[in-house]
């Protein structure tokens, strides 16, 4: 019945000190369950001045008002039940279909589609608009995850690990999408070229030509949603491919399949096999 049926403490901090001992953490879960009470308070006030002891420095009046009024704005926007849930939703659907990323027979993939406003808009790195309305929305993550799908289903690229998505709800509301995709290049045209002693090499016996390359892409974005749990805009926030964050022109032209004046499959293809030679070009193969 939406209740809350148990809280699972991960990691405790008092005065920037972690606390590891079970000791202490007994200490406070007792003065916790005494407070009930009446005289837990002074107890708990105790020991967590007990672990603070010694921290270098004190905060003044200001300076703890200030972090009060901080930690006050910094939280998540008051919602109805009706909005919290969509808000649930959108977080729960992106963990169930974000996988499917690297699944080159699935059908086309809308992340969050039934919760998209109808003036949704995509935004580039430099926040700039790549698409708006979901007509256009659609057609530009249709086309950029068709291009990778593409690639899988030709064996140019394969996918070696499972997709794990992050998805996590931020201090202003949004929600924020961490996917990474460890992928491996296996199409000879796109494989790192050989250096002069390893083709020396090679051709003596003594090596062994490249068995793939590997990508990692890394693709970061986040979610506006306003208050009736609507998702109004997608803005990609970060682009990484093997660590190194891919210029906007990179990640815009993947996004709208090459020049965005046509739309074959060919086309589609090139604009990932683009950003693939872009990560080649990072080691000088």
């Amino acid at each position: 019945d939406g209740e809350v049926q148990e809280i699972f403490q991960k990691e405790l901090t008092v005065g920037g000190n972690k606390i590891i001992d079970a000791v202490w953490i007994q200490s406070i879960i007792s003065a916790v369950e005494s407070s009930r009470g009446g005289a837990g308070g002074e107890i708990l006030g105790d020991v967590l001045k007990r672990i603070s002891r010694g921290r270098a420095g004190s905060r003044s009046a200001g300076q703890k008002d200030l972090a009060l009024k901080k930690n006050a704005q910094q939280a998540p926007p008051e919602l109805d039940v009706a909005a919290a849930a969509a808000y649930y939703n959108i977080m729960r659907i992106l963990h169930v279909e974000l996988p499917s990323l690297v699944d080159a027979t699935a059908p086309a993939l809308i992340p969050a589609k039934s919760f998209l406003s109808e003036e949704v808009e995509l935004r580039g790195l430099l926040d700039e608009t790549l698409a708006r309305g979901t007509k256009d929305y659609s057609q530009a993550l249709t086309t950029s995850i068709g291009s990778l799908r593409a690639a899988l289903r030709t064996g140019s690229v394969r996918s070696v690990e499972d997709v794990v998505p992050r998805v996590e709800l931020l201090p202003n509301g949004s929600i924020q999408v961490d996917v990474k995709l460890g992928l491996r290049i296996e199409a000879p045209s796109l494989l790192p070229t050989l250096s002069p002693r390893q083709s020396a090499a090679n051709n003596k016996g003594q090596g062994q030509a490249p068995l793939g390359f590997p990508l990692e892409l890394e693709l970061i974005s986040i979610y506006k949603v306003d208050k009736r749990g609507t998702i109004i805009e997608h803005r990609i926030v970060e682009n990484k491919i093997n660590g190194q964050k891919s210029p906007a022109d990179v990640v815009s032209s993947w996004i709208k399949g090459g020049d965005g004046q046509t739309s074959s499959p060919e086309r589609t293809v090139q604009s990932f096999v683009d950003a693939v030679k872009w990560a080649r070009s990072l080691s000088g193969n």
